[in-house]
């Protein structure tokens, strides 16, 4: 297993895709994350306490969460302001694999805001949300964080950045 570091932590070999794309991040708590095949860990997810964490996952990440070297590894979540990636269950399969998607950051229209209430804020309500309607659908993670990183390009190209 080849190791090596970068200004974002050491990167070694994915035990669940073998790519040498897995970014260990050590923070409050070790954070693994691979960018080639999207899942993730931390030194809170446990394998001993799986009974635990899968019981508070929702039904597709029940199925596609692994155990791996002694921890549970899920699909990530990456919420950007300028949009997020996201795993979701493939339609033409009945939902039993797993795709990725890219979803874009929006202006809610001001007749629909009310619909988009912020919690515990009485009469106040979202002025943007991820577009998840109109999500670009992927087979990869890599080419639904490259999306998300085309897009961030285009909005800093047309916001003059």
């Amino acid at each position: 297993m080849e190791i090596t570091e970068s200004n974002m932590g050491i990167i070694s070999n994915c035990p669940l895709c073998g790519e040498h794309s897995l970014h260990l991040m050590k923070d409050s708590s070790e954070t693994q994350q691979c960018i080639s095949c999207g899942y993730a860990t931390s030194s809170n997810l446990k394998a001993s306490d799986e009974e635990k964490i899968v019981a508070g996952l929702s039904e597709d990440m029940k199925k596609w969460y692994k155990v791996e070297m002694n921890n549970l590894w899920l699909p990530s979540f990456i919420t950007l302001p300028v949009g997020m990636v996201f795993p979701l269950a493939d339609e033409d399969e009945g939902g039993e694999s797993m795709k990725w998607g890219f979803a874009p950051m929006v202006e809610i229209p001001e007749d629909e805001r009310e619909n988009f209430p912020i919690e515990g804020k009485e009469g106040e309500f979202h002025k943007q949300k991820y577009d998840t309607d109109k999500a670009k659908i992927f087979d990869s993670f890599l080419l639904a964080l490259n999306e998300l990183n085309e897009f961030s390009k285009y909005l800093e190209s047309i916001r003059g950045k």
